[in-house]
């Protein structure tokens, strides 16, 4: 009896051991996809071409999940985008395709409806309405296909049996799929994966792509899923509330540049402005440089040379240097070389405020486009964007507020006022999407007396991401 109870100690502390040792077994991430011989499938590409036939795909809807991550040095950019695709075939009216779309780049979200009809876009930005011209082919050009892959683009294709469904891989991509990118592209590695219904119906589209452009490393990742193919398809009865631009895709560059600009942990810019009366020989120019450094503990710097005439008194022209910095938890203060002055009540978030407000003070709401124009070289977009009324009326009075502390002044004491130019620009990185420069110009004219004088306000900021002297800046003698 003692040595039965002896064998079955020894025999259940086995069992404890041997459980033990399992749990601490790392798990392979392909456990799951693992299958015995007989569920692997005979000639994987031929079930894929057969289900992809039995899609029509001019009468589909279908959701697109993409996931984009743009490394750069040692920052992380990530951008992750929903869209719901209905295409419609109609052969009295022609074809008609509508997406619902969110964008979101860190915290900054942007939300996108369109819909084509008869070669025009329908399309809301945040809020804004747009319409454009372009050709179907061009549009679809724009959205990633419900069918991702291109087995002819893998030299393996592998699959299996798994819950009554069929799982086909695609690996040793050769190429990049040609929905990617219209850049030359150095790719990787590359991977797909397609789920397949007993019946033959495509359930999930995967594909998973590491590439470079330009030296910048891109890693995508692409859902696409059937959704319910009862949505319908509303062509908008009001198309002149739609503003008509040139280009279609201007207004989200803006709402993404603003995101890229905002999520940047660390990122340099300067910024000039000039704002001069010729009625009051009234002027002031402005100098302000930004370095954010968010890798460690977050700090930034800005440094602002403002200079202006005062007509009050005659010749009479003031300069100002002021330097602020925010580090290690504390702000500072130095004006024209002076005492360095400290002030608790700043705080990170207060500074962090204060600096996005200014990266982002030359780049322009969609709201207030009234037409935009794009060219594209090989690096970049170079956007042009005309502004409406209401953007016009926001740079006049914050000149004036500037100038006069009086932002109707011109409007109280001149006659016959109106706007001469109104335009703002943007140019962004054709491979991230990331902003180069951004500005606006603006010159009003009016007249006091039958004679004619103008307002000018002019900005333009230049972006630097991840600006490498930021860190040796901002360590300095201010951090003291």
């Amino acid at each position: 009896m003692k040595n039965s109870h002896i064998r079955n100690t020894i025999f259940i502390s086995m069992i404890i051991f041997l459980a033990i040792i399992a749990l601490m077994l790392p798990l392979s991430p392909h456990d799951d996809e693992i299958q015995p011989t007989s569920n692997v499938l005979d000639d994987p590409r031929q079930i894929y071409k057969e289900a992809i036939g039995h899609y029509d795909i001019q009468n589909i809807t279908y959701r697109i999940e993409t996931k984009t991550e743009i490394v750069i040095n040692d920052e992380i950019f990530h951008e992750n985008t929903t869209q719901l695709v209905t295409m419609e075939q109609n052969n009295e009216t022609g074809n008609n395709f509508a997406v619902e779309e969110s964008i979101c780049i860190g915290e900054h979200t942007v939300t996108i409806s369109e819909i084509f009809h008869k070669g025009i876009i329908y399309s809301t930005v945040s809020g804004a309405k747009f319409r454009s011209e372009i050709k179907e082919d061009e549009y679809l050009a724009r959205i990633a296909p419900f069918i991702l892959i291109n087995p002819e683009l893998y030299a393996e294709v592998s699959g299996y049996k798994k819950e009554e469904c069929s799982i086909i891989k695609f690996s040793s991509a050769t190429e990049p799929e040609q929905w990617i990118s219209d850049q030359e592209t150095i790719l990787k590695d590359a991977e797909g994966m397609t789920k397949i219904s007993a019946n033959g119906e495509l359930l999930e589209n995967t594909y998973n792509a590491n590439y470079e452009i330009s030296g910048t490393r891109i890693q995508l990742s692409v859902k696409t899923t059937p959704a319910d193919n009862e949505r319908q398809i509303n062509v908008p009865d009001d198309p002149e509330s739609y503003t008509k631009i040139a280009n279609p895709d201007t207004p989200v560059l803006l709402e993404k540049a603003c995101g890229y600009v905002t999520s940047a942990k660390s990122i340099c810019s300067k910024y000039t402005d000039y704002i001069e009366c010729t009625a009051f020989e009234d002027r002031r120019q402005q100098t302000i440089e930004v370095d954010i450094d968010g890798n460690s503990d977050w700090s930034s710097r800005i440094q602002t040379s403002l200079q202006y005439s005062d007509h009050s008194k005659a010749g009479s022209n003031t300069v100002i240097e002021k330097e602020e910095l925010f580090a290690n938890g504390a702000y500072s203060i130095q004006i024209d070389g002076g005492t360095i002055y400290n002030d608790d009540t700043v705080t990170q978030e207060m500074m962090r405020s204060f600096c996005q407000n200014i990266l982002i003070g030359t780049i322009m709401l969609p709201e207030h486009i009234s037409d935009a124009e794009i060219m594209i070289s090989d690096s970049a977009y170079y956007i042009t964007y005309t502004a409406n009324t209401e953007f016009a009326e926001q740079i006049r009075s914050r000149a004036c507020e500037t100038l006069y502390d009086d932002p109707d002044i011109l409007i109280d004491q001149t006659v016959s006022y109106r706007v001469e130019k109104a335009m703002c620009y943007l140019h962004i990185d054709k491979t991230t999407g990331l902003p180069l420069a951004s500005g606006f110009h603006y010159i009003g004219a009016f007249t006091i007396d039958t004679l004619p004088y103008r307002l000018v306000f002019r900005a333009d900021q230049e972006y630097q991401m991840l600006n490498d002297h930021a860190v040796e800046s901002i360590n300095i003698a201010l951090c003291a």
